[in-house]
């Protein structure tokens, strides 16, 4: 399953950055560590990923780099953490994101309607 939209709200997507399901396995490197994992959805903006070991990290501020063979590496924040999944918010552009996710998945939402008109303010909290 690769290229999906993500519909799981019910109607439309109503994001600023449409979602695209994929299931593609990676990594997530954090302080000199690479723990498994798989991407779920991806935006321009950020992915969710499904961890199979969570890193430990006791406080906020949890960064690193999403690694996924088709995309290569993407610097990213912990935006949100549940059980073993992360929502994470990429630090590059997303036009460039954007622009990643078209030569990997050229159908997608995501590659197709990212980033139209949007720039990132200097301290967005996440999304």
């Amino acid at each position: 399953m690769t290229g999906q939209p993500d519909e799981t709200g019910g109607g439309a997507e109503r994001r600023r950055f449409p979602r695209t399901g994929v299931v593609w396995s990676g990594t997530f490197e954090v302080d000199g560590r690479a723990f498994e994992c798989l991407a779920l959805n991806l935006s321009a903006n950020g992915a969710y990923i499904h961890m199979f070991e969570m890193p430990e990290h006791g406080g906020d501020g949890l960064s690193g780099s999403l690694v996924l063979p088709r995309l290569g590496a993407l610097e990213a924040d912990v935006v949100w953490r549940r059980h073993n999944a992360m929502g994470l918010q990429f630090r590059e552009d997303p036009a460039v994101v954007a622009r990643l996710l078209k030569e990997a998945l050229p159908g997608s939402r995501a590659a197709t309607t990212a980033a139209a008109g949007y720039s990132r303010p200097e301290a967005d909290p996440g999304v």
